[in-house]
């Protein structure tokens, strides 16, 4: 048993909760006396049973070098007595075996080792400050202050699967597995925070073995104060913490008691300032008269993740080596979990909030983005290359206007984001380009990069004197006008309506998307026509109706098959136009409707839609095994048969003929 702890040796097989103390084990520690008063001692009021020590100060393993760690165990021992064999810990030295790492360690070297270099190798390894080894070595068998200690100092150093009832484990014999497997153990509460018996939060913990001596309900802050319970399942009682650097009474226990009081006695305090880089960017920010209010919390650390960060009553203030301490306003905070934290794309922040009260804006840089805050436009994150397309049109000041929607990003790694005037696309292959928003809805619509359009190719051109915008893509462009709004052209029919004068031609401006079939026929309607598009006849100027029916019909590979010219169109606006296998005919007055070659000529030769058949009603319909077609009319129907060729029949007509048995 240590001469500076009465907690038990822990066993790694073993939970927390059920180790006791052997009364023996009880008596002789307390009566053991402890080290020598330090010449300016810890104050025992600084003492806070449930924040002994900061998640930073406990796994702050770049703490202390091999250097300056022996440097330190030269000045606890000036002059070594020996008398059991054994060298004091400052001119200890072994040959290693090698330890392989795991999920919890990375595992040690092989070779001639110093005790300085040991616990630095296991620190860093687990990821555990020097600091903490070097306490947890004295109060365990006081092993850094000893000026003649014995086998089993060196044997049992940090009590590691030591059971009180049993002995050591032989696998963990030695200061090199204790310190390193004592320092693993800790990663393990860690990692498996559920099956040990102590939580971050209300716990009623044993000041003593002796279950008699009664609980006290301890508030544990942080993970660090946690473990340390878990280790040495006792808090001190009254009587232990009146008497610092003496022994209290029988139910006092004073292992991390003692803990605390190495720690602040050799290193300062382990609770503060706990974060000297997080104080600092506080005071950076005003303290707590700033904008961030007073704190509400300790500073709490994730050593695994590399980060801490403190709350405050308007913000908090997070750290990681690589980006320092950056104080965030729970609005930026707010919308920087809505993209995953430090987890998702914009990564930890790189600068503190910065706010123009003047302007009404706040913004904060992260690794890979920032988020942009006005009260009109809400918190908006923003990708670097977005964000250098928007400072290219002038930012805030210029056309744009504020981001008005966070960054949204598919799986092809394209991104784009709406701003108060405009809009930004961002893609992996082609490049960042601004745009319109109704023009990027257009495209997204179309199914954005992943889609037929493909990625931009160049940002929106405009003209205010005819009132349009586009923009190209790899395939295709989108074409905007306030009266038509925005709509996909695919190349073929965009030449085709260039060499007919573009807007100014007489198919006017696009009026839908371009529509494609499964065989790749394509059509799309304009505000006095459509186009055609057949992979294997080209383009050919349409109708919106005609091209509709040609589209439901199978387009280039349907009934119909490819057209084989431009629809024409009568002086009544009738129009028809012929295809492969069939004629459709559409009415300024009625839908259009498939025919033949024979049923319209009929038609034409009565006066079309003029006359007195007037428009189409239905499509042809035909009887192959009879041998005749019709097709019916507003007034009337033609009928045809190869004898008798194609005739008109008024409605009248073809009731009374209908009476007799039709042919």
């Amino acid at each position: 048993m240590s001469a500076v702890s009465i907690h038990p040796r822990r066993s790694a097989r073993r939970r927390a909760s059920v180790i006791f103390l052997s009364v023996l084990a009880v008596v002789v520690s307390i009566l053991m006396p402890l080290s020598p008063q330090p010449v300016v001692a810890a104050t025992a009021s600084d003492f806070q049973d449930g924040y002994i020590i900061s998640d930073q100060n406990f796994f702050d393993y770049n703490s202390m070098d091999a250097g300056s760690v022996q440097a330190f165990l030269n000045a606890r021992v000036t002059r070594c007595v020996g008398g059991n064999g054994q060298p004091c810990l400052k001119d200890y030295s072994t040959t290693t075996t090698p330890i392989a790492g795991d999920a919890m360690c990375q595992g040690m070297p092989g070779g001639a080792m110093t005790a300085a270099q040991i616990i630095v190798a296991a620190a860093r390894s687990c990821r555990i400050s020097p600091k903490v080894l070097i306490v947890m070595l004295q109060k365990e068998q006081g092993l850094i202050t000893s000026t003649s200690p014995t086998e089993w100092n060196y044997r049992a150093a940090m009590g590691q699967s030591c059971p009180d009832t049993a002995p050591c484990d032989s696998a963990f014999s030695g200061f090199y597995r204790q310190v390193y497997y004592g320092a693993r153990q800790l990663q393990v509460y860690i990692k498996y925070p559920g099956s040990f018996a102590y939580r971050i939060g209300w716990n009623n913990i044993l000041y003593n073995p002796n279950t008699g001596c009664g609980t006290k309900r301890v508030y544990i802050q942080n993970d660090a104060t946690r473990l340390l319970y878990i280790y040495t399942p006792y808090t001190p009682n009254t009587a232990a913490l009146n008497n610092l650097y003496g022994t209290g009474d029988g139910c006092s226990a004073y292992g991390n008691r003692n803990f605390w009081r190495y720690y602040s006695d050799w290193f300062g305090s382990p609770t503060g300032p706990v974060s000297p880089a997080i104080d600092a960017a506080y005071a950076a920010n005003g303290g707590p008269s700033g904008w961030l209010g007073g704190p509400l919390t300790t500073v709490l650390c994730n050593p695994a993740e590399g980060w801490c960060y403190q709350w405050y009553a308007n913000g908090l203030i997070m750290w990681t080596a690589a980006t320092g301490a950056q104080a965030m306003d729970r609005t930026m905070h707010t919308a920087w979990i809505s993209q995953g934290n430090e987890k998702g794309w914009m990564g930890y922040p790189m600068t503190s909030t910065l706010c123009n009260p003047a302007e009404g804006w706040c913004y904060q840089w992260f690794v890979n983005g920032l988020i942009m805050w006005t009260a009109a436009t809400g918190a908006q994150a923003m990708t670097r290359p977005i964000h250098a397309a928007w400072v290219a049109q002038g930012h805030e000041k210029g056309w744009m206007g504020y981001p008005t929607s966070t960054v949204a990003c598919a799986g092809d790694g394209t991104c784009t984001q709406n701003f108060q005037g405009g809009a930004v696309i961002d893609s992996p292959t082609t490049g960042t380009y601004v745009t319109t928003t109704p023009v990027m809805a257009t495209w997204v619509s179309q199914g954005a990069s992943a889609g037929w359009m493909g990625a931009p190719l160049t940002s929106t051109f405009s003209s205010a004197a005819e009132g349009w915008t586009y923009q190209w893509f790899v395939n295709g462009l989108v074409m905007h006008t306030a009266a038509t709004g925005a709509q996909a052209m695919n190349r073929t029919i965009h030449a085709s309506w260039a060499a007919q004068g573009n807007g100014s031609g007489p198919l006017g401006y696009p009026s839908s998307n371009t529509v494609c079939a499964a065989d790749r026929s394509c059509a799309e309607n304009f505000q006095n026509g459509a186009i055609l598009d057949s992979p294997t006849a080209g383009t050919s100027n349409s109708t919106a109706d005609i091209a509709a029916v040609w589209m439901a019909q199978g387009a280039n590979s349907g009934s119909l098959g490819a057209p084989t010219g431009s629809a024409t169109c009568a002086a009544d606006k009738s129009c028809t136009q012929t295809f492969q296998r069939g004629i459709v005919v559409d009415s300024p007055t009625a839908p259009a409707y498939v025919t033949t070659a024979a049923v319209l000529a009929a038609w034409t030769a009565q006066g079309g839609n003029s006359g007195w058949l007037g428009a189409p009603l239905t499509p042809t319909m035909s009887n192959t095994a009879e041998g005749w077609t019709y097709q019916w009319f507003t007034n009337g129907l033609i009928m045809h048969t190869a004898a008798t060729g194609a005739q008109a029949m008024s409605r009248p007509m073809h009731s009374a003929w209908a009476a007799q048995g039709n042919g």
